[in-house]
């Protein structure tokens, strides 16, 4: 009991501005300490409105997500699939260069850029982030047809060429493959 007593004999010495600091100290760390957290919520609210379409609303709280946690890689992700189903199209590359840079490895966020980029006919720029995505999944045919496109497009048929006949060692029997393949060998034998 006494060791009560004492404890609050020190609580009435101590200032009501020490007091009030103490409060406030104990709040901010508690804030802290629950960011992660909150972060995680508003992001499992953002995913709800994007499932449901209802993608401006979604954008707010994947915002408000990275607010609490600026280095939650996956809201960043995701708000960048939102900005592209709103044709918010700047703001959509930058989030998926964050997403990027804060995991190199987010194939999905390489994946769309690169077909951003594709849409817009930055086959380079394309190149890049699709060449990721076919490392990342050696066997994804998808990806490799649109990176020997660009290839195409940039002039690069022995490139374009080599990528048609990976692709067909993924899948022998993938006819596009094999009509580019033709096509190329024609427009090569026609240059000479």
């Amino acid at each position: 009991m006494d060791r009560v007593h004492e404890y609050i004999h020190i609580a009435s010495k101590v200032s009501k501005r020490d007091r009030v600091i103490m409060t406030l100290l104990t709040i901010g760390l508690a804030i802290v300490a629950l960011r992660p957290f909150i972060a995680f919520q508003s992001f499992t609210r953002a995913y709800s409105f994007s499932e449901n379409q209802m993608y401006n609303k979604a954008i707010t709280h994947y915002r408000r997500a990275i607010l609490l946690d600026p280095k939650f890689s996956t809201a960043h992700s995701y708000l960048a699939y939102c900005y592209n189903k709103t044709e918010q199209i700047e703001q959509a590359i930058a989030a998926y260069q964050r997403a990027i840079e804060l995991n190199p490895k987010d194939k999905q966020a390489h994946l769309e850029l690169g077909l951003i980029h594709y849409n817009q006919e930055e086959y380079t720029k394309a190149i890049i982030h699709l060449d990721q995505v076919a490392k990342m999944d050696p066997q994804d045919i998808s990806t490799r047809v649109l990176l020997a496109e660009c290839h195409e497009r940039i002039g690069q048929k022995e490139k374009a060429y080599s990528i048609w006949k990976e692709i067909l060692t993924i899948d022998p029997h993938y006819d596009p493959a094999k009509r580019a393949l033709e096509r190329l060998k024609r427009e090569e034998n026609g240059k000479n």
